[in-house]
């Protein structure tokens, strides 16, 4: 975060709840965050394929404002799955999806989605152990406020994952 902008997350893993909420502020700047829920996995098998799949609820807002000058705000849900050695090491990102739910510079929306699918597939091992997360992000970026001109800008969504699926064969 950098200037007045706010940053705010949450996310409660127990009740697959999360949100998050970038807001440039009246001076201004630049503000990100990502928040994410999800549980850990070792495969059975020596060596397979595993399927992910969730399809999380949510509610957005959103707000680009500008008088003769620039803002943006942007979004993005996924499915994240972090492959790790036995010991903890961490390998690789075996899948780093960030699908965008806006991308704009100007103007305004806001609205709910009852259950955005979301499906991934990776090759897994039983010599690694798999962190998977639902997760979702946003940022915004703005010059603040003077007398005559200026800009805002706002990215912020309350969202709930019911259940993530996970199948290796």
């Amino acid at each position: 975060m950098t200037g007045s902008a706010t940053a705010d997350v949450s996310a409660d893993n127990k009740n697959g709840t999360m949100s998050f909420d970038s807001w440039t502020g009246d001076n201004g700047k630049t503000a990100s965050c990502a928040v994410a829920v999800g549980s850990y996995f070792q495969p059975v098998a020596d060596v397979g394929i595993m399927d992910v799949a969730a399809a999380p609820a949510f509610n957005y807002v959103w707000d680009s404002d500008n008088v003769f000058d620039n803002s943006h705000t942007h979004a993005f849900l996924g499915l994240y799955v972090g492959e790790y050695t036995l010991g903890g090491e961490f390998v690789r990102a075996a899948v780093d999806q960030q699908i965008t739910l806006w991308d704009s510079g100007g103007g305004s929306d806001q609205g709910s989605n009852s259950g955005y699918p979301l499906f991934a597939s990776t090759p897994v091992d039983s010599d690694h152990f798999y962190e998977i997360w639902v997760w979702a992000g946003g940022d915004a970026e703005a010059d603040g406020w003077s007398l005559f001109w200026g800009s805002a800008a706002l990215s912020a969504a309350n969202l709930a994952v019911p259940s993530i699926s996970i199948a290796a064969y």
